[in-house]
């Protein structure tokens, strides 16, 4: 994810876990993040704006913006519809947000947060 041997899982348990593995594999890590969902969390996404951040979205509409570096959500915003996918675009502070997916068509919302804002939260 933000660093080589780490990477973030999220899940049925409504919770997301920061992985690391170190060169020696028996020493694998994994911690929970407070980040609350209450549902399945479908999708994230690492991003690096100002710091390294992970984008935290499912199927309770919310989606959370985590800052590693002060472990804690800068960003908590809900969407109309259940998150099935997040994409990268060449904003970081800017991904797109694949909302609802069904047979016959694919809805996506762009999501924008200002940096300097999140920043100096």
């Amino acid at each position: 994810m933000i660093q080589p041997g780490m990477f973030a899982t999220g899940g049925y348990d409504h919770r997301v876990h920061l992985w690391t593995i170190p060169e020696d594999p028996s020493k694998t890590s994994m911690r929970q993040l407070p980040i609350k969902h209450t549902s399945l969390v479908q999708a994230l996404l690492p991003v690096r704006d100002t710091s390294h951040k992970l984008i935290t979205a499912g199927a309770d509409c919310k989606v959370n913006v985590w800052e590693l570096a002060s472990e804690r959500v800068v960003n908590m915003f809900k969407v109309p519809n259940s998150v099935h996918h997040i994409h990268r675009t060449y904003l970081p502070y800017c991904p797109l947000l694949e909302v609802r997916h069904d047979y016959y068509y694919q809805t996506f919302i762009s999501i924008y947060w200002d940096i300097e804002q999140v920043a100096h939260r």
